[in-house]
């Protein structure tokens, strides 16, 4: 089945992300593999889908399309992050050393995280093309997007107490 293009593991992924990500990541790294997208090929369309739509919706002469260095390497800086996001989860994995997953179970998880939070990005896109995006608007979604992810890993690791929860908001800083 497709809807607009995407077949239903992208659909799948996309909803059981948003809905609990450390629990659809923890069940793609434990072999639940063919209900899901494949986390690389997710985040490359993820990130695409951002790139095209920033590239659409930021007018020509506006000064953060200037000062915005997705223009300035002509969109090729968003996909810079799938090479950053390996160091970050081996960073994870050293914060989480008692949890038996591996740097690759950690990358699976830094690969989705950084999917969603591309689409949330594309949000404030389009949300500022069309003037509804003040800056109370932009520090919401931005903390919204850090709860995520910190979230996302507390439940992927099940380092539930507090000390789990400061280890993810560091490793998501």
């Amino acid at each position: 089945r497709t809807v607009a293009g995407l077949d239903a593991p992208w659909l799948r992924t996309l909803r059981d992300l948003a809905k609990n990500a450390g629990r659809t990541v923890r069940a793609y790294a434990d072999g639940v593999r063919n209900r899901y997208a494949h986390p690389i090929a997710y985040a490359l369309g993820c990130i695409t889908a951002y790139v095209l739509g920033k590239q659409m919706l930021v007018p020509a002469g506006s000064l953060s399309r200037m000062l915005d260095p997705v223009f300035w390497f002509g969109a090729f800086w968003p996909y810079v992050s799938f090479v950053l996001l390996i160091p970050a989860a081996a960073l994870l994995r050293v914060l989480f050393r008692e949890v038996r997953r591996t740097t690759a179970e950690y990358y699976v998880l830094a690969l989705y995280l950084a999917a969603q939070v591309s689409l949330m990005e594309l949000v404030l896109v389009v949300l500022a093309r069309f003037d509804l995006s003040p800056d109370a608007v932009v520090y919401l979604v931005r903390a919204i997007e850090v709860l995520y992810a910190t979230g996302a890993i507390v439940h992927f690791t099940g380092e539930r107490r507090w000390h789990g929860w400061l280890r993810a908001l560091a490793g998501v800083a």
